[in-house]
């Protein structure tokens, strides 16, 4: 049973058709921080259009926090005449301990005729003033001109900035705090085509999958590892194609097991379709698994760009505890391109299953409206998301086609956004509906004449404090309470973020209640001087609960070093509430009840991120 206010909505209208999906790489441009914020850089065209970061607490509204342009009007953004259609490559990286987003971008410069790249050294201190701290550009790196691509995969305390010159993979590292040329070291490897996709672990090294020029008429999708101090490791090939071959979209990612996947787009021989696949290693990337190629659901077909009319599969893989994620686009039955996503996940480190496929942006795309890709909310510094319940994942997709093979279309396309529990993954609904247990002609009338409210976390009714008294609430409870759902959320040790995928799937209970009439059934719109609106929840009501149904809690500081509590919800009415601030009531040392608030989950109250000292539950 959902919340009225649901977590998919629009995140922006751009003219731009590359800004969130860049057409044949893999770009990482969306950030879900430990503690759930949200965060997205973009293009907004291609002439006179800023660089802009947006940021939500919540999902539900989202602020402009900056907006600049590169430091001259001849950098601009991928393009040269016969060159780069793919669109602009930006990489976000977000270091909230430092206060500190990066944004990378790659530009052609019109005056000097070279491909470089610009950081934009965001300061978040104050996040309703945002300023540049430099505007230096990085001016030894020189990307190929054909692509243009650049990547910046990243710890919590190096930047692995990669990008393709002459055919060769490259690497600078720096630190997020010091853009300084002192600090640049650069390395290349192998013989390359202009795509690659990266993946960056905290022990300091970074996976590649790469597009390998054999010179043989052939081409081979490979692996490679970079370590910081040490260098690239050799090339481990996973699959060689006899014959050059079209492979587009190029994504890696490691999971908890520390193995990983590799997940590309690759044409047939003829060039007349594509298909996507996928392969694991479970050794560092030495040796591979044979390449494994998802087939087609029925009446569905390869998806092709509106803008360069090349057949594209958008593929994009998440690693995470579990297991991993996989993303692509293709053409449904009825013709309409639709974005697709499947679970491949082990419950022994070594074996791996994939799951059904689910489409996404069901909530808010309409059956005609064409969705060409998504990209994952990943975690800042490779931290792993928790993927044994799906539904917790968040994504941005892309609704709508451009018309510009420039960037600078004349139609506008909507990037929206959801937790995969909108659409894909839905949580499982209730069939029946509530009943109210109603009173017979005769009111019970109670009279309290001692008042008891221990902080322990003690269930008074097991632990024997009982007797009439508790009998006679019981039975009242029997008489004139309302049957409610609730669920119990536990926080999990190792998990690493700060939101509801640092929980474990619910466990629920079914028990009567008496809960007071609603307060406000929409939330208040709190426009700023600045014109930006934030939704304020208003639904809080007092519940209260029988004596033999106690709701325990316990406390840990996750591996991401957060205080986590249980987290006790409610469904009730079409609305799910959280239970915090519950009091135990005695008499005559008996337990007679238990009375609690009940705050209605919605963007602003979020039980799962919140900051609760033990002393409020």
């Amino acid at each position: 049973m959902p919340n009225t206010i649901t977590t998919a909505g629009i995140l922006a209208n751009v003219y731009n058709s590359r800004a969130l999906i860049t057409h044949n790489y893999d770009n990482a441009t969306l950030v879900r921080g430990t503690d759930g914020t949200l965060w997205f850089a973009l293009r907004e065209n291609y002439t006179a259009a800023p660089i802009s970061l947006y940021r939500s607490e919540n999902g539900f509204d989202w602020q402009k926090v900056y907006s600049g342009e590169l430091t001259s009007n001849t950098q601009r953004i991928p393009y040269k005449v016969g060159t780069n259609t793919n669109g602009p490559h930006l990489t976000l990286n977000v270091f909230e301990e430092l206060n500190r987003v990066i944004i990378w971008h790659a530009y052609y410069d019109t005056g000097t005729g070279a491909c470089n790249v610009e950081p934009f050294v965001l300061d978040i201190t104050d996040v309703d003033n945002v300023t540049r701290i430099t505007t230096d550009s990085v001016t030894a790196i020189v990307t190929d001109a054909d692509q243009m691509a650049i990547d910046a995969p990243y710890t919590n305390k190096t930047i692995f900035v990669s990008y393709m010159y002459f055919n060769s993979l490259r690497v600078k590292q720096y630190r997020p705090t010091y853009q300084t040329t002192a600090e640049q070291s650069m390395t290349k490897i192998g013989s390359y085509f202009s795509v690659f996709g990266t993946c960056a672990h905290q022990n300091g090294y970074v996976d590649y999958l790469v597009l390998i020029n054999t010179g043989a008429s052939t081409v081979q999708v490979g692996h490679v590892r970079f370590t910081e101090n040490i260098g690239f490791s050799s090339e481990h090939v996973i699959t060689t194609l006899g014959g050059i071959y079209d492979c587009t979209d190029l994504s890696i990612a490691h999971d908890d097991n520390d193995n990983l996947c590799a997940f590309w787009t690759q044409a047939n021989a003829a060039g007349t379709t594509v298909d996507v696949y996928y392969a694991i290693s479970t050794d560092d990337g030495v040796t591979w698994t044979g390449p494994t190629v998802i087939n087609k659901s029925s009446g569905h077909s390869h998806y092709t760009d509106s803008v360069t009319s090349q057949k594209a599969g958008r593929t994009t893989v998440l690693g995470g505890i579990g297991g991993f994620m996989l993303g692509y686009t293709r053409t449904n039955a009825s013709g309409i391109p639709k974005t697709y996503v499947r679970t491949l996940m082990t419950s022994n480190g070594s074996t791996y299953t994939l799951g059904d496929e689910k489409e996404i942006g069901t909530q808010v795309a309409q059956a005609s409206d064409p969705v060409v890709g998504l990209r994952w909310f990943q975690p800042p510094a490779s931290t792993l998301l928790d993927l044994t319940d799906p539904g917790l994942v968040r994504v941005g997709y892309q609704i709508g086609e451009g018309n510009s093979a420039t960037q600078n279309d004349t139609r506008p396309i909507r990037i929206c956004h959801e937790l995969l529990s909108s659409s894909a993954y839905p949580p499982a609904q209730e069939t029946s509906s509530y009943s109210t247990d109603t009173a017979s002609t005769s009111d019970l009338i109670v009279y309290i004449n001692v008042l008891g409210g221990p902080s322990e976390d003690t269930d008074y009714y097991s632990a024997g404090l009982t007797g009439s008294i508790t009998d006679r609430y019981l039975a009242a409870f029997n008489k004139v309470g309302t049957t409610a759902r609730f669920f119990k959320y536990e926080p999990v040790v190792t998990a690493q973020m700060n939101d509801r995928s640092a929980y474990t799937a619910p466990v629920e209970y079914v028990s009567l209640m008496s809960i007071d009439p609603a307060t406000y059934e929409a939330p208040l719109a709190n426009r700023g001087s600045d014109g930006y609106t934030t939704y304020i929840e208003r639904d809080i009501r007092k519940v209260y609960l029988p004596p033999d149904f106690h709701m325990d809690r316990s406390f840990v500081i996750n591996a991401g070093n957060f205080l986590k509590r249980t987290v006790w919800t409610m469904y009730f009415d079409g609305n799910e509430y959280e239970i915090t601030q519950v009091i135990p009531y005695l008499i005559n040392e008996q337990i007679a009840y238990y009375s609690g608030n009940a705050y209605v989950i919605g963007p602003s109250n979020d039980p799962f991120s919140k900051h609760t000292l033990p002393s409020e539950t």
